[in-house]
């Protein structure tokens, strides 16, 4: 008994731990994308507010999606009040391409510095 009330512990730990700390971050398309933000060349996604401490303006970042890899820098992140649970983060382009997206959802991952 003791045993079993031990795993179903460590089970549950376990499962916390990866949903806080190891889930990938995703970031979502505003419904409808406008592709006028594309030729602005900057572009704004919705993230859970969780990650809020994966974020830094200025830092770069690299979205992926269906085989497609972009890389962008966070300019600004807007919490907002219509949806308390997720943060709007602005994003434009590391390099002077135009801006395509492919998918509605991708997920990020920091670069170094260095490495822009």
């Amino acid at each position: 008994m003791n045993k079993a009330i031990l795993i179903t512990i460590v089970c549950a730990l376990s499962a916390l731990w990866y949903w806080l700390f190891w889930l990938p971050v995703h970031l979502t398309l505003p419904e409808p994308y406008r592709y006028s933000q594309a030729s602005d060349n900057m572009v704004y996604f919705w993230a859970a507010k969780r990650h809020k401490s994966f974020f830094t303006v200025g830092q770069a970042y690299q979205l992926e999606a269906d085989g497609q890899k972009v890389q962008l820098e966070l300019f600004s992140i807007t919490y907002a009040s219509l949806k308390p649970d997720e943060m709007k983060l602005g994003f434009y382009p590391t390099n002077d391409k135009t801006l395509e997206l492919a998918a509605v959802q991708y997920r990020a991952t920091g670069l170094p510095p260095a490495y822009r």
